[in-house]
């Protein structure tokens, strides 16, 4: 009876997974969950409606610049005017909506571009996954135009990791465009000796920049007003949602000088362990990219003055590809309790949770991970993913008989 039970049991599984019912069902769960966020999202949108704003302005002829809450460069008010020819309430909408698409198309290419192979179902669990965290739900709640540079995540590292550094500089380039949230992996051209790839992907927002400074209304308020708001750090004290180190070490009652030292410091160990890491060549090409260019991306944003929970999303690549041999997300269990506190629920960012508020236990969870993966980079070398035969040498007298 034991057997025949086990037997029909193992008989339902295969058919589940040879039907692609696991697969529709949690496709279905996505929708039913995105729905829920683009609704809890449409409600807030407050981040997007300054892009709605600058983009409204410029078609007016108004000052662009002038609202200190404009942290962009200047081609991202020409390219939010197209999109503020909409209804303030409708562009609401459409840019809410998109950045639930974001989340989905970050999980899907992260499984699809980066991951191990894997069955069909695991692209759609990734994606739910990622929407019922506090971070996907975040990015929704506040319509970040974020949502671009994550959506390009994957594609981006999957460029770099095939060797096609003009794609990857295009791609970063872009993204760059919208938003430079993604400015930490200028230095994997640098790792890896392609200065043409670094002009590309310097030169694309820095051109588009200059030509978009030729259609607002105050240019020089860049300058003196977007400029020295990125380097103050906007709403570095007074917003509890900023999970900066910065901000950590201000809530504890750091002196400033220590706060810079201490974050100097934690850029030399970022960039230093990403260094270690590129060195180390042997393995999945695949992920070394990952695990070097997400180091980098949590370094320079965790560096920053401002961190926002959904700063998280940022980890996907490097969690989805811990199938993959010689990850290490996939030999570092400790990583994987570290993730508790940034999906733990607690909306808004001001109310204590058992995990204390959102801007503390989002900023310890990454800061620890941070640190856990630049240790493991810097002790753990890449495991060798080619066959057995190929990666021992050949003996004296083996040798001796090939050359024969």
């Amino acid at each position: 009876m034991t057997v025949a039970l086990r037997a029909a049991r193992a008989a339902l599984v295969r058919e589940v997974r040879e039907s692609g019912t696991a697969e529709r069902a949690l496709w279905m769960a996505v929708v039913a969950i995105a729905a829920v966020r683009v609704w809890q999202g449409y409600k807030n949108a407050g981040d997007l409606r300054i892009v709605w704003y600058a983009g409204r302005h410029l078609l007016d002829g108004a000052p662009v610049f002038i609202d200190e809450g404009f942290l962009y460069l200047p081609t991202s008010a020409v390219l939010a005017a197209p999109f503020a020819l909409l209804r303030e309430g409708h562009g609401m909408g459409v840019g809410v909506l998109l950045c639930c698409c974001a989340v989905v198309v970050l999980a899907t290419a992260s499984v699809r571009l980066l991951a191990a192979p894997g069955p069909r179902w695991l692209a759609p669990a990734v994606s739910l996954a990622v929407l019922t965290s506090y971070a996907g739900g975040d990015l929704i709640a506040v319509a970040n135009s974020e949502f671009v540079p994550l959506a390009m995540l994957p594609f981006i590292l999957a460029a770099a990791a095939r060797g096609r550094w003009t794609t990857f500089a295009v791609l970063l380039g872009l993204s760059i465009v919208v938003k430079p949230f993604l400015i930490g992996l200028l230095l994997l051209p640098l790792l890896a000796f392609r200065p043409r790839a670094l002009a590309i992907a310097v030169g694309i927002p820095v051109v588009g920049s200059a030509l978009s400074l030729l259609l607002v209304a105050d240019p020089g308020n860049f300058f003196d007003v977007t400029i020295p708001s990125l380097l103050r750090g906007q709403e570095k004290t007074e917003n509890p949602a900023n999970a900066s180190l910065a901000h950590l070490l201000d809530y504890a009652g750091l002196p400033e000088k220590l706060v810079l030292g201490l974050r100097v410091v934690m850029v030399v160990i970022g960039v230093g362990a990403a260094v270690v890491r590129w060195r180390r060549t042997g393995g999945d090409p695949v992920v070394r990219v990952v695990e070097v260019g997400v180091l980098l991306l949590l370094t320079s944003s965790l560096a920053s003055s401002v961190v926002w929970s959904h700063y998280a999303l940022l980890l996907v690549p490097v969690f989805v590809i811990a199938g993959r041999p010689g990850a290490v997300t996939g030999r570092t269990a400790v990583l994987w309790p570290l993730l508790l506190p940034v999906l733990a629920l607690g909306y808004p960012a001001n109310v204590p949770t058992i995990w204390g508020t959102v801007m503390v236990r989002v900023g310890l969870s990454l800061l620890a991970i941070l640190l856990v993966l630049a240790w493991r980079y810097a002790v753990l070398p890449p495991r060798d993913v080619r066959s057995p035969q190929a990666a021992e040498p050949a003996r004296p007298a083996e040798a001796e008989q090939l050359r024969r």
